[in-house]
C-alpha cells in the first residue's frame, strides 16, 4: 500500500470514528432526556423524591447504560454487516437495540423477583451488584412498564436513525478518499 494509500485509509477511519463517537453523543443525549421526561423527574424533583442532583446523575447514568447497550449493537452491525444497505442495516440496529434493552429489562426483573431477604437487603443484591441503585431507580415496582413501553421502543428509533446516518458519513468519506 502507496503513502498515500495509507493516509486516505487512516482519514476514513478518522472519519468514522468520529461519526461513532458524535452519534454516541447524540444518543446519550436523548437517552437521558427521554429518561427524565418519560419517568417524570420533573415531578420527582418537585415532590422532593429526589434532588435535582440526583435526580441528574441518576438519568445520565442511565443514559450512558442505555447508551452502551445501544453501542454494542451497533458495532456488532458494523463487524456483521459491511457491505449490507444502509435499510438493512437500519432494520437489524433497530431489532437488535429492542432485544438488548428487552434482554437488559428481562435480566434485572428476573433478578428482582428471584431475590430473598436472605441474599441482603439493599439495591445491589435486589438489583444487581455496581447498578443496582440505577435500577432499583427505573426499575422498582412497576417502573419497569415505563422502560419496557416507553424507553424501549423510543430508543429502538433513535438508534438505527443516528447509526444509518453515522454509517452513511463513514461510507461517504471511504468513499471519498479513493
Amino acid at each position: 500500500m502507496s503513502r498515500r494509500q495509507q493516509g486516505t485509509a487512516g482519514t476514513s477511519k478518522f472519519a468514522r470514528t468520529t461519526a461513532f463517537l458524535v452519534a454516541a453523543c447524540i444518543c446519550w443525549a436523548l437517552s437521558v432526556a427521554l429518561l427524565w421526561w418519560a419517568y417524570g423527574f420533573t415531578q420527582q424533583v418537585a415532590t422532593g423524591r429526589y434532588t435535582r442532583i440526583q435526580s441528574l446523575s441518576l438519568i445520565i447514568k442511565m443514559g450512558l447504560l442505555v447508551t452502551a447497550l445501544t453501542c454494542i449493537i451497533w458495532i456488532l452491525a458494523s463487524w456483521r454487516w459491511k457491505a449490507a444497505s444502509i435499510w438493512k442495516l437500519g432494520w437489524a440496529v433497530a431489532g437488535g437495540t429492542g432485544l438488548i434493552l428487552c434482554f437488559y429489562l428481562a435480566l434485572v426483573v428476573i433478578r428482582r423477583q428471584l431475590w430473598n431477604a436472605a441474599q441482603g437487603i439493599n439495591d445491589d443484591a435486589m438489583f444487581w451488584p455496581l447498578v443496582g441503585h440505577l435500577n432499583a431507580a427505573f426499575m422498582s415496582g412497576y417502573d419497569w412498564l415505563i422502560f419496557l413501553l416507553w424507553v424501549i421502543p423510543c430508543m429502538s428509533v433513535v438508534s438505527p436513525t443516528l447509526f444509518c446516518i453515522q454509517e452513511r458519513i463513514g461510507r461517504e468519506a471511504a468513499r471519498s478518499q479513493t
